[in-house]
């Protein structure tokens, strides 16, 4: 055997980087060169066998066998230069795992173990195992690591199956809820004048629901928005992005008075109406903007977007919640479900970018109030 071969990929190994040249030759002198095909097994798990293997060239694969299936499973491949099997020097356990060569593989056979036999060679046999306990430590160190993440990614998986649980129970009990309320409502819409003496009471008791949800979260209330920070700014940024909404809503109203015979006669503008509901219905609905907020945004889109995963989670979260809460205004009109669909999309993004309920419910009070208060919307909807 050539010695000068092996020395160098040898002394490449945390094994033997301490050893002195003297010290290798002795190694060498017990070591053999084996050479294998391709899918030949080295070892079994659960065989009593203490030599260590140095790759030489090839690759091999570690395989765990499962007790219960009997289904052996790779779970570590290992190259050239890499050691196999240097853990029986510690405990002389039988092995823990088989390898198989996935390649043509060359290995240096390293009977190690029969150092410890021979007085003369008792320090290297010891260099050698305090050199394992150095990598072992560096290896429990990362797996301490490991274990933490994966110990907190179990928790936040814990938090998020709770976080879904509760929402699917508040969300199930308010949808059958509304089903029944708005079948019974359905009854008698020609009698009433003014639906947010329906919907008012029903968005309080949906907003008690997800006070109830928020209440029992294992996540704290800025989850869900419910946090002040950058309240100023927040609230600044929802104004400015809401005024070409503001904008689009009167040239809206412009195109559906030329379009639509029906209102012809309606203005664009409604501040001089002497109606009592065109000022009642804006103002219930602007002081039940953050309720609506909470519901829609802070409840039902941080939720879902707790729960899902991949890189459009955020627009997912945005279309669903919106489409969610929309449903809620479906008895009122068609055209009022879509209307809260569409401007849901926007708060929703808002929220979404914010991470906080205010500026959402400040733009969600200024778009609100502006489009039935001074542009009359709520006749063309159907309030």
């Amino acid at each position: 055997m050539n010695q000068l071969e092996f020395v160098i990929p040898m002394k490449q190994t945390y094994l033997f980087n301490e050893l002195n040249d003297e010290e290798m030759r002795h190694i060498l002198a017990i070591s053999k060169v084996i050479e294998v095909r391709k899918n030949t097994s080295i070892f079994q798990e659960g065989e009593v066998e203490h030599d260590v293997y140095l790759i030489i060239k090839g690759k091999v694969e570690v395989l765990k066998r499962d007790e219960k299936s009997g289904i052996s499973y790779q779970i570590a491949t290992l190259g050239a230069g890499e050691l196999v099997g240097e853990m029986a020097l510690i405990d002389f356990s039988p092995r823990s795992a088989s390898v198989r060569s996935i390649e043509d593989t060359k290995f240096l056979t390293l009977p190690l173990a029969r150092l410890s036999a021979l007085a003369e060679h008792k320090p290297i046999y010891m260099q050698i195992v305090h050199n394992i306990s150095k990598q072992l430590t560096q290896r429990l160190r990362k797996t301490n690591d490991f274990t933490l993440k994966v110990l907190q990614s179990d928790i936040e998986g814990t938090k998020i199956r709770l976080e879904m649980e509760r929402f699917l129970f508040v969300t199930l009990i308010v949808l059958a809820a509304w089903i029944f309320v708005s079948s019974i409502v359905s009854r008698y819409t020609d009698q009433i004048q003014n639906t947010g003496i329906i919907s008012s009471p029903v968005i309080f008791i949906i907003f008690l629901a997800c006070c109830y949800q928020v209440k029992r979260s294992a996540y704290p209330i800025s989850f869900y928005g419910l946090t002040l920070d950058r309240w100023m700014k927040n609230a600044l940024e929802a104004i400015v992005f809401s005024l070409p909404i503001l904008v689009l809503a009167v040239a809206l109203k412009y195109f559906l008075i030329q379009w639509i015979p029906a209102l012809q006669n309606e203005t664009v503008f409604s501040f001089t109406s002497n109606s009592p509901d065109h000022f009642i219905f804006p103002t219930i609905y602007i002081l039940f903007t953050p309720l609506q907020e909470l519901i829609a945004r802070g409840c039902f889109q941080s939720s879902i977007h707790a729960s899902l995963t991949g890189p459009h989670k955020t627009l997912w979260s945005i279309i669903l919640s919106s489409l969610l809460f929309s449903a809620f205004h479906a008895f009122v009109s068609a055209e009022f479900a879509l209307a809260a669909f569409i401007s849901g999309l926007f708060w929703g993004w808002l929220y979404a970018r914010q991470g906080s309920l205010v500026g959402c419910s400040v733009s969600h009070a200024l778009i609100g109030g502006w489009c039935l208060s001074a542009l009359g919307f709520q006749s063309i909807l159907r309030l």
